[in-house]
């Protein structure tokens, strides 16, 4: 009898097992150091490291990560292929993505501006940053930035990306840097023997985003336990950021950056 016992016990385990559904979830491979791919379309970044903490506690759900092109990723979730993807930003009104729907927010994205003290001292921006030089990575803040720039005649020279600028103002070259907060502090960790760093501070939050899991807004034939599958995720991360873990990971990340 004890024996039958066991036996429908495992096979209950395993059913309950086989019963897990698999949900992919797709990570953009192209965005250090939020979200990135080394090799063979494994994710890496902050946002893995923090979903990974989130996923295995959703035990019913079978969760998978691959790290794609953004774009591909976009056109896999709105096919129903993938179940949703991330970072997706918050942008309800953006028609090209009104078949989206959002998770409770991951993170708050910055882009600030960090400067020398010696130069800049106590000065507002943007009115007292007239004849200086900024420093940023290719790529575009907007235009409302660069009407700031232009109006206040402050001087914006591109590099090729975050260590050679972070670099140029080490050695006096700019006397500001804009980029993503956690990008300009993992190079403040790396440099921090240098005895300049005590001599860039952050200055002015430029802008900043908030963002999610992404996924398909309509009901889903493939991920029929859609809204269950955010639900969770939902709770999980509320629990993450309460017990301040979620700090903590951030923190690690930014000091073992490699």
């Amino acid at each position: 009898m004890k024996s039958i016992i066991i036996f429908i016990l495992i096979i209950f385990s395993l059913t309950k097992v086989s019963a897990k559904e698999k949900y992919l979830i797709l990570a953009d491979d192209g965005y250090p150091p939020y979200s990135f791919s080394k090799k063979n379309s494994i994710a890496d970044g902050l946002y893995h490291k923090i979903l990974s903490e989130i996923f295995p506690k959703m035990k019913s759900f079978k969760i998978i990560i691959e790290a794609i092109p953004w774009k591909r990723g976009l056109a896999e979730v709105k096919e129903e292929n993938a179940f949703a993807i991330y970072p997706a930003y918050f942008r309800p009104s953006d028609p090209e993505r009104n078949w989206m729907d959002y998770s409770d927010n991951i993170y708050k994205e910055k882009v600030v501006l960090y400067c020398n003290k010696k130069i800049l001292g106590k000065g507002k921006w943007p009115e007292d940053f007239r004849g200086l030089i900024i420093g940023k990575n290719r790529g575009n803040y907007g235009k409302s930035f660069d009407d700031i720039l232009e109006k206040n005649g402050i001087k914006l020279v591109e590099d090729r990306n975050t260590e050679k600028n972070f670099v140029n103002i080490l050695t006096k070259k700019i006397d500001c840097i804009v980029n993503e907060e956690t990008a300009i502090e993992i190079f403040l960790q790396r440099y921090k023997d240098n005895p300049e760093v005590k001599e860039i501070s952050k200055k002015v939050v430029i802008s900043s985003e908030t963002t999610h899991l992404g996924f398909l807004k309509k009901s889903s034939q493939k991920y029929q336990r859609g809204k269950e599958f955010i639900k969770e995720f939902n709770k999980e991360l509320k629990k993450l950021k309460n017990s301040g873990l979620f700090e903590k990971i951030r923190s690690n990340y930014i000091e073992n950056y490699k």
